[in-house]
């Protein structure tokens, strides 16, 4: 299993947990040894595998690392194991996917409004993106975040009947959003006059 079996990682770099009954080494790739990809065709016009494997590596109780390809998204490797009399298992392979970029967003109060009468109620429009595994959770104040864990919640993208810090003046609003890998955005901002 990859990263013990999660859904998702936001590194390239993983720890595969090994199981295999008398294996003594194993090795791994990032490319399907049965694709297009894993050949090359000779000046001669032969068709060869490319050297797509990892090199052969002990099996020693310990997960081993590796590292995936790069670049966002579905991730697969392949594994091949081999025993003490030098005897090659079939190919078998574990899938997760890689989120390496934070979500985007923005949040405005009253949908960018000037001004709020005291005590009013103010509803907030969060808006946030994430590509590769969507945005999961958020969290909101009035105030910035003294930490990275306090305040997430299921994200929504609007917030009603949310009360501003009390009296007059300018207030403002904090929001920051995490993906389902756990990939946290920066802290957004909108500011909005009480009067």
């Amino acid at each position: 299993a990859i990263d013990r079996g999660a859904k998702y990682v936001t590194k390239v770099q993983v720890t595969m947990d090994l199981i295999f009954n008398n294996a003594t080494h194993v090795r791994f790739s990032n490319i399907d040894p049965e694709s297009e990809e894993a050949f090359r065709t000779t000046p001669k016009g032969e068709r060869k595998m490319r050297n797509i494997w990892s090199g052969w590596s002990q099996v020693n109780g310990n997960p081993k690392k590796w590292r995936l390809s790069k670049g966002d998204g579905e991730k697969t490797v392949w594994i091949q194991f081999r025993n003490k009399r030098n005897q090659i298992s079939s190919v078998v392979r574990d899938t997760i996917i890689l989120d390496t970029t934070h979500p985007t967003g923005s949040i405005f109060i009253n949908r960018g409004a000037d001004t709020v009468p005291p005590g009013q109620p103010v509803i907030l429009q969060c808006n946030a993106q994430d590509v590769t595994t969507g945005v999961g959770q958020m969290r909101i104040a009035n105030a910035p975040f003294q930490d990275k864990e306090t305040g997430w919640t299921d994200y929504t993208s609007t917030k009603t009947g949310w009360t501003l810090e009390p009296g007059e003046g300018i207030r403002s609003v904090f929001v920051q959003y995490r993906d389902r890998a756990g990939n946290v955005s920066k802290v957004y901002r909108d500011s909005i006059k009480v009067e």
